[in-house]
């Protein structure tokens, strides 16, 4: 501690005297390997203050953060005026160690609170430091923690460089917390769940078995000795330690967790994982086994870190990427047909034809999708019309005989039709030649003004049907015949006193 307390005093002062210095020293190789090796110390030291029990009392995380701040912001305004004075030509120093300071810078935005301003920051960057692998991983698992995305923010993590790793460790209780709340909640209700310790420490990115122990029973979690069959895993022949979740059950809307041997186990899981989503974590401060591997299987110095060379040490994970110009590069590249390729034998898949045949699938799939869901509304379609068929004829029928009404009237103005004719239905028709009321004697309504729809009068118009039509009745009260010109064979009936067919029987021709 008292070491550390020494060097950043002179550091500082050093600092101080460049920034007396601006503004000639800020584009100078100097001032920028200068606040680049501060940030590293300061970063580094936040790992070895947490390395000592003792040391974790009198180190402050605050304190910290605010140190790296005070060296950040003027290192990242002399990035930017070197890449003004390069662009205009001017002498500039432009660090080949800039793309992982940033990733440093972008971390501190992140664990101090202000995860907003980082995507404000990258906005900024040029466009070669955003397509850097330091910068997309840095982008990556800031984006997976604002996202929610614990999993993803664990296996980045495990893989972060000691320096990035270190920033992060102040959040990743907090993110294990998240990924056991979810946990427990996703599980087979009424079923105790038994995943082995060490499947646990992988995916918590747990180092030390025992720190997980600790970890697990801060939150109420089992961790007991088994030996059978694993069903969580589907291990044959078992045997060690597992972590045994609590049976969930639900009663009137309200999830409740019972954790088997332990009531002081039960209450840490109520008081910190069966209650709502915690919004922070409340594991005592304690020395992360994970970053102690790390500094160790670096087999570096302190001053080597210092001065950057654990800097490009981050597996960054390189995910196939796909775009329109490698698939178009693709397409122009895929050979011609073949005798081979027409004898069915399959060429082999280069990285950008899989990407191709990957879309080519989707793209099938779409249109399945889309042919399936036509076929079903045409079916509904034609269902819903076979249905309203009927109710369509009644209003055909009717039409026609609207039709052959507005024909009588034209024909003879003098006529009238009562009201009893109109309402009550016409049984004294034999047969309908052509679907209407007089056959072939009424034309369609479009061409009544036209002689020739009047085929059967010389292509007059007709006259009055009183002249042609009589309506006889039977004795016996039953339907009446219509005949074009003679009465039917018969006895006459009197004749009625009124309507359209009224008028007297014509005489015999």
């Amino acid at each position: 501690w008292k070491v550390y307390s020494f060097l950043r005093d002179r550091t500082r002062a050093v600092r101080v005297d460049l920034h007396v210095q601006q503004p000639w020293s800020t584009n100078t190789m100097v001032y920028t390997v200068v606040h680049e090796v501060c940030l590293r110390f300061e970063i580094l030291s936040m790992y070895l203050l947490t390395t000592h029990p003792a040391y974790l009392e009198k180190y402050d995380e605050k304190m910290a953060h605010k140190a790296c701040s005070q060296v950040m912001e003027p290192l990242l305004n002399a990035y930017v005026e070197a890449h003004l004075n390069e662009k205009a030509g001017k002498p500039a120093y432009i660090s080949p160690a800039e793309p992982y300071i940033r990733r440093y810078a972008i971390l501190l935005l992140f664990v101090g609170g202000e995860g907003h301003r980082v995507f404000e920051h990258l906005a900024t960057f040029p466009k070669p430091l955003l397509d850097h692998p330091a910068i997309r991983w840095a982008r990556d698992i800031v984006t997976a923690h604002l996202a929610g995305e614990w999993v993803r923010f664990l296996h980045l993590y495990a893989r972060a460089d000691i320096l990035s790793a270190t920033i992060l460790s102040t959040t990743i209780d907090y993110v294990r917390l998240q990924h056991m709340w979810y946990m427990v909640r996703s599980m087979v209700p009424q079923r105790r769940e038994k995943i082995p310790l060490d499947d646990m420490c992988r995916r918590l990115a747990f180092a030390d078995a025992k720190h997980a122990e600790e970890f697990f029973a801060f939150h109420g979690i089992e961790v007991i000795e088994f030996s059978g069959i694993d069903l969580a895993g589907g291990r044959k022949n078992f045997s060690g330690k597992v972590v045994q979740l609590p049976v969930r059950t639900r009663e009137r809307g309200v999830d409740k967790w019972d954790v088997m041997y332990s009531s002081e186990l039960q209450e840490n899981f109520n008081e910190r994982l069966g209650c709502r989503q915690p919004s922070k974590s409340e594991f005592p401060r304690h020395i992360e086994v994970g970053l102690c591997q790390k500094f160790d299987a670096l087999g570096l110095d302190r001053v080597d870190i210092v001065f950057g060379a654990a800097d490009d040490t981050v597996a960054v994970e390189e995910r196939p990427r796909t775009t329109r110009r490698k698939i178009a590069a693709a397409a122009s590249r895929r050979p011609s047909a073949t005798p081979e390729r027409a004898a069915g034998s399959m060429p082999k898949v280069t990285p950008d034809a899989e990407g191709t045949q990957v879309l080519q699938q989707k793209e099938q799939r779409l249109r399945a999708m889309l042919l399936r869901q036509k076929k079903s509304q045409q079916s509904k379609v034609g269902k819903r019309r076979r249905q309203q068929k009927p109710a369509d004829d009644d209003d055909g029928l009717e039409e026609e005989e609207d039709e052959c009404k507005d024909a009588v009237r034209q024909s003879d103005p003098h006529a009238t039709v009562d009201q009893a004719s109109t309402a009550a239905p016409v049984p004294a028709l034999v047969a309908r030649p052509s679907g209407s009321l007089f056959g072939d004697l009424v034309p369609p309504r479009s061409s009544r003004s036209s002689p020739a729809a009047f085929p059967l009068f010389g292509g007059e118009a007709p006259p009055p049907p009183s002249a042609h039509f009589a309506a006889p009745a039977s004795q016996s009260g039953g339907p009446a015949l219509f005949v074009f010109g003679a009465a039917a064979e018969g006895p006459p009936a009197p004749a009625a006193t009124g309507g359209l067919f009224a008028t007297p029987p014509p005489p015999p021709l």
